[in-house]
């Protein structure tokens, strides 16, 4: 209650004391119904003034709620900066007493990047009179930073020009920013696709992993169900144990075929994980698709693998040290090994000995490894000693940079094939030869039949004996190769044969005795038969040469051997002396027959005189003639 006030009420006391006595006159007693009157009229205000009492201090208490405790912070400061007021939110943000802050430079707590924006935000300020506002990091005397969103307005307090600023701490809400933003980014840069759709499963964000897997665009995905990916051949049950977990609000984890754009199919590995709030309530779902195609088009492939493993042909895995992996039950049964006996080793456990020479198995890894793969037959040993024809195929398994990572062998037991085949080819040489004895048969038959012409023709023209004997003689030579290779074994001219049989046929045409003497368990040589015919008319020609000129007087051949036992000499002896080839051309043209038929390897004819005779060698040797492997000869006995 105001002092004046309560200062006038002990007057109106003694006023209405003295009006208690008698009245003296009635201007009196008005009077002292007036005063009795503003007696009431004081005592209302009195009561109103404690009211509006009650409600300031009632107001003042409220103000310091909201002022004070407010959950932002209000500071006033001057032109120059100052800080004027501040609410304990303020003190706290900035970690002072309040009574500190006052008269302090409100760009004290400002940190010094950020001093620039408030000076910009004071400018703005000035410029457009509207309340302006900026984000501003600020600094605690103990260096402990921290972010706030500013509201300033310019005002006025008694006449005096104020800035008024609310302060509103937002690092909590930055750092979510940040989080929020390395999270994106990470969104963004995993290869996994990335989904979020609301509880009833309507797509809300995916990152563009999903996009690119799928084939659709962003755009395309929004809103859409997150059943849209799944086609025909979805397996229906993962769809169900997918919708069951989405229903029940659980975490759901499985491999599911979807559908791309385009219409192609993927295999991706799907995790979806609800999301709830604070409160436990259902917000989001968040799935996560991983494409896995690749992988189970391997798996697959292995799957095949194993079962193309296991199959007849026998298998071997081999490192890149050509040591035994892994080998398949064929394997096993064909070398009789176990895979314990295998592991460790390499293929030269089933070589057997003698078989192959080294060279030949340096010569088959040198294929695999220049080549990539070798493939061929080779003798092979079981475990049990046997060794058995097998038909060997080595592939080589490089890795991305082209290194030898693994060897893959597989073996086929080639015994029954080897058998027919050896049969199939005994069979065609059975049926060639019998078609060769009966071509020479009868080429040898055609041959006699024109010796027999040519001896007709000699008896009816006298003059003309010797130059046909010549002829006879040369298709005689003919005939006894053909007569030679057209008997049992057709490929086998025997030295020692055709030499024999050349020199009874000269000896009946020319009526004159040639002994053909080969030492006793002579070892054969064999006419290769390209140089059979050639090698027959040169033994003709240098046998009746002998004959001739000879003087029809017995002509030796000898056979012997020389250093190597596949080297053999025809000694050809008879009378006479060297003739001069200038003065008896016969002779010569027959010395030229016999150069140009005589072979040019494995051929050679050396002439001495000795004595009274005239000895003609002939030395053969490989690749004109060669071993023959079967048993001795058995020469006939000299006459």
């Amino acid at each position: 209650m105001p002092p004046d006030c309560e200062l006038k009420l002990p007057a109106l006391e003694a006023t209405t004391a003295a009006a208690a006595l008698p009245p003296r006159t009635e201007v009196l007693q008005a009077t002292i119904d007036k005063l009795h009157a503003h007696q009431l009229e004081l005592k209302s205000q009195n009561e109103e003034l404690r009211r509006t009492q009650a409600e300031l201090a009632s107001w003042q208490a409220m103000f310091f709620d909201f002022y004070d405790l407010a959950p932002v912070g209000y500071c006033t400061v001057n032109p120059e900066g100052l800080i004027l007021q501040a609410n304990l939110t303020t003190a706290a943000l900035l970690g002072q007493t309040r009574g500190e802050l006052l008269q302090q430079p409100i760009t004290r707590f400002i940190c010094t990047p950020d001093q620039d924006i408030y000076f910009l935000l004071g400018q703005q300020l000035a410029a457009t009179g509207a309340p302006q506002a900026c984000e501003l990091r600020l600094r605690k005397p103990d260096g402990h930073s921290f972010c706030v969103m500013v509201w300033a307005v310019d005002a006025s307090e008694g006449g005096a020009p104020v800035r008024r600023l609310v302060l509103s701490d937002i690092t909590l809400r930055k750092r979510a920013e940040e989080a929020l933003r390395v999270s994106d980014h990470a969104l963004k840069a995993i290869s996994q696709g990335v989904v979020i759709s609301t509880p009833d499963q309507h797509i809300v964000s995916v990152n563009e992993a999903f996009t690119s897997i799928t084939g659709y665009s962003e755009a395309e995905v929004l809103g859409q169900n997150c059943r849209f990916l799944q086609g025909p051949l979805t397996d229906p049950r993962t769809v169900a144990a997918l919708r069951q977990a989405v229903k029940t609000q659980v975490e759901f984890s499985g491999e599911i075929l979807n559908y791309r754009k385009d219409g192609s199919t993927f295999w991706n590995e799907l995790t979806v994980a609800p999301v709830r709030d604070q409160q436990g309530r259902l917000n989001h779902f968040i799935g996560v698709t991983r494409p896995i195609t690749e992988r189970k088009n391997a798996e697959a492939g292995i799957r095949i693998a194993a079962i193309a493993f296991e199959c007849q042909e026998a298998l071997a895995v081999m490192d890149a040290q050509q040591k035994f992996l892994r080998v398949n039950q064929a394997f096993i049964d064909m070398t009789g090994y176990t895979q314990q006996e295998t592991l460790g080793q390499t293929p030269q456990m089933l070589r057997p000995e003698g078989r192959h020479p080294a060279a030949f198995y340096d010569g088959v890894w040198r294929a695999i490894n220049n080549t990539g793969a070798w493939q061929g037959e080779m003798w092979q040993r079981r475990k049990s000693g046997e060794v058995y024809p097998a038909r060997v195929t080595t592939t080589v398994v490089t890795d991305g940079q082209g290194q030898v990572t693994h060897y893959v062998g597989s073996i086929t037991d080639a015994t029954d094939t080897a058998l027919r085949e050896h049969q199939r080819e005994q069979a065609e040489a059975a049926q060639r030869a019998a078609l060769v004895r009966e071509v020479h048969h009868r080429v040898k038959n055609s041959l006699q039949g024109v010796t027999g012409l040519l001896h007709q023709s000699a008896r009816q023209h006298p003059t003309l004996t010797k130059p046909l004997q010549q002829a006879i003689s040369q298709v005689q030579g003919i005939a006894v190769i053909h007569g030679l290779q057209g008997r049992a074994d057709s490929a086998l001219v025997r030295v020692c044969e055709l030499t024999g049989a050349i020199a009874d046929a000269v000896a009946s045409l020319w009526q004159t005795p040639v002994v053909v003497h080969i030492p006793p368990a002579w070892q054969p040589c064999l006419v290769v038969e390209k140089e059979a015919v050639p090698l027959a008319l040169v033994l003709n020609e240098l046998i009746v040469n002998a004959v001739k000129h000879g003087g029809q007087t017995p002509v030796n051949i000898d056979l012997c051997k020389s250093e190597r036992p596949d080297q053999v000499q025809i000694s050809i002896s008879n009378a006479g002396q060297f003739a001069n080839t200038a003065t008896k051309p016969q002779q010569a043209h027959g010395l030229k027959l016999v150069a140009a038929l005589l072979p040019r390897q494995g051929a050679r004819l050396v002439r001495a005189q000795q004595g009274e005779r005239v000895i003609t060698c002939l030395h053969l040797e490989p690749p004109t003639i060669g071993p023959d492997m079967k048993a001795p000869y058995d020469p006939r006995p000299d006459p």
